[in-house]
């Protein structure tokens, strides 16, 4: 009886429960400047969860996801855009559609609207 109330007391993460962790880099590429702020996230994590942990995000939330403004104190203004790309590749899609399941490299790019 005893091992099943403490079994029961044992907290689990659903989305992973061995425990893993990956290691994610966020890199800035802004103003002629490249930071970049290296974390571990569970595995299995949002990619925009473990951004806003992280970094200092300005978004705004809208029908197809979060649209970000600002990283880190840098607004993107009226002639700019944050771009994002995953392991050196353009994403087709939004920093909340992406799980962790992997070492990735995240980086955001201001780049001109054409």
């Amino acid at each position: 009886m005893a091992s099943i109330l403490v079994l029961g007391c044992t907290s689990q993460n659903p989305i992973n429960p061995s425990g893993e962790k990956v290691k994610v880099a966020f890199t800035i590429s802004a103003n002629d400047k490249n930071d970049t702020v290296t974390v571990f996230a569970d595995k299995g994590a949002n990619a925009f969860e473990v951004m806003k942990q992280n970094l200092k995000v300005d978004f705004k939330s809208t029908a197809y996801g979060p649209f970000i403004n600002g990283i880190n104190g840098i607004n993107s203004g009226t002639d700019n855009y944050w771009a994002l790309y995953v392991d050196g590749v353009y994403a087709m899609k939004g920093i909340d559609q992406f799980v962790l399941d992997k070492d990735t490299k995240l980086e955001w790019k201001l780049e001109k609207i054409n």
